[in-house]
């Protein structure tokens, strides 16, 4: 005689109330226990993202919908393995029949629990790694996210988690464990989704809170946009960051703002300048040192110029400025290590010290002069040049003979925006001419080149300048 498979519901009406009521609260109480658990590492996560400029992983409403919906489905399914392995469970000495059903049931259900838990380590670390430490100094979230567009792969693990859970049942109790499959799927899914509207801890105001000395959120600061910038330089010991701009509600023009080691201080423009404070921190060697300059693109040359000075007078010669790539598709943090290097230019204290300077440059015998107006237009030589063929136009100058010198005037009212795209013309246009001889004499670009041979043409063809400003020639 063929004997009848077991019918769940029978299996599931010798259980008793009590047995019930105490699976039920295991569950659950198990399932708010990780819930929490899981809000609540995440939460650290974005706290520990916040980087020395207080950017932070921010989640959109979205976003924290979905995450917490996967988070309450992932408890809410191990719940279901605690309850039903309660349930399911005797005494050994109870020798009933159908009792290798119920321990494999019970087995089947305690291998998912200790097997997803360890799983769910493995990824909280491999999480950890790759987003708190290490992908871009820290903002990995924000070039990467599973939601929207990975997101059904957190979808795809909540259902086969799901049927996983049901397997051995459904094969034990056949087409009588369909009806209370169907009835816990869509159970769980609306206990999943209420149980998501649940805030563990009030993560906005986390974010308002790290947010208010956030500099791309609280203050006016924007930076010039370029299709061409450098990395930062190999040998520098440590960067230290001063960040130049406006506050957002401050219409002054003159009213420029600095920070510096997250103690803010006002500075003004060239008649009440605060500059260069001795409270700041004074690095040990200045030479070693990759001077980070953030400076708004609208911020006048002139004010741009005392920055420079209290700078060199403290004994530093290098300095970077940050920019951001033209139409640039992440937000700023992204982009920090994106930078126009630079030295600090010297600066004429009279008229004889200016004229003894020219005398002696005057001998190379390829000058060209560049002057640089408040309107941004650029004339070399006499000629006005956009800012598109101006990298172009100094190359064809300074390959006719590269024993050349630029001597570059600019305007004090010239927007820092338009130095920053002389600037990175002029750099481009020398790294061309390096190209040229390179592919010549080496049948590589410059970059393609080992760092010592690429010294030894900056050696060759140096991008020798003299910058002075308008006003400067004027009063002499």
């Amino acid at each position: 005689m063929i004997r009848q498979p077991n019918q769940f519901a029978h299996s599931f009406k010798s259980i008793s109330r009590f047995r019930k009521i105490v699976g039920v609260v295991l569950g659950v109480g198990y399932a708010v226990i990780l819930y929490a658990f899981q809000f609540l590492l995440r939460e650290t996560l974005r706290i520990a993202s916040t980087s020395e400029f207080n950017e932070m992983w921010l989640l959109s409403e979205e976003e924290v919908g979905f995450y917490n919906w996967f988070a309450a489905a992932l408890s809410l399914l191990i719940g279901q393995s605690i309850c039903l392995a309660y349930w399911f469970s005797r005494p050994k000495r109870f020798k009933e029949r159908g009792i290798r059903s119920r321990s494999t049931i019970i087995n089947d259900q305690r291998f998912l629990q200790t097997s997803f838990l360890m799983w769910f380590l493995k990824l909280g670390f491999f999480y950890v790694i790759f987003f708190g430490l290490t992908w871009q100094n820290n903002t990995g979230y924000l070039v990467f996210s599973f939601y929207p567009t990975f997101a059904i792969i957190l979808i795809l693990v909540i259902l086969v988690l799901f049927f996983q859970s049901w397997n051995t049942i459904r094969v034990k109790f056949k087409q009588k464990s369909y009806k209370w499959m169907l009835f816990a799927f869509f159970a769980l899914g609306l206990t999943s989704w209420a149980m998501s509207k649940i805030n563990v801890v009030d993560y906005e105001a986390a974010n308002e809170s790290i947010l208010a000395e956030n500099i791309w959120y609280t203050y006016d600061l924007q930076l010039p946009e370029v299709d061409n910038w450098d990395e930062p330089l190999y040998y520098a010991d440590y960067i230290e960051p001063y960040l130049y701009y406006r506050k957002t509600e401050d219409t002054a023009a003159n009213a420029i703002w600095v920070r510096h080691d997250r103690r803010w201080r006002p500075a003004y423009d060239r008649d009440n300048y605060a500059g260069f404070s001795s409270s700041c921190t004074k690095p040990r060697d200045y030479s070693n040192t990759d001077i980070r300059l953030y400076i708004d693109k609208r911020i006048k040359m002139r004010i741009v110029s005392d920055i420079l000075s209290d700078f060199r007078d403290k004994g530093a010669y290098h300095v970077s400025f940050a920019v951001l790539p033209l139409d640039a598709p992440y937000p700023p943090a992204c982009y920090h290590g994106n930078v126009i290097n630079t030295n600090i230019p010297f600066e004429y204290e009279n008229q004889e010290d200016y004229l003894a300077s020219k005398a002696r440059w005057d001998s190379i015998p390829n000058q060209i002069q560049i002057k640089h107006d408040k309107m941004g237009e650029c004339n070399v030589n006499g000629k006005a040049i956009k800012y598109e063929y101006l990298a172009n136009e100094l190359f064809e100058l300074m390959i006719v003979n590269t024993d050349f010198f630029i001597e570059y005037i600019y305007s004090d009212e010239l927007p820092f925006d338009d130095y920053i795209q002389f600037k990175v013309a002029a750099n481009e246009a020398i790294i061309q001419v390096k190209d040229f001889f390179t592919w010549d004499e080496r049948g590589k670009a410059y970059y393609e080149l080992h760092w010592g041979n690429r010294e030894s043409y900056d050696k060759e063809y140096p991008l020798r300048m003299r910058r002075v400003s308008e006003s400067f020639l004027l009063a002499q």
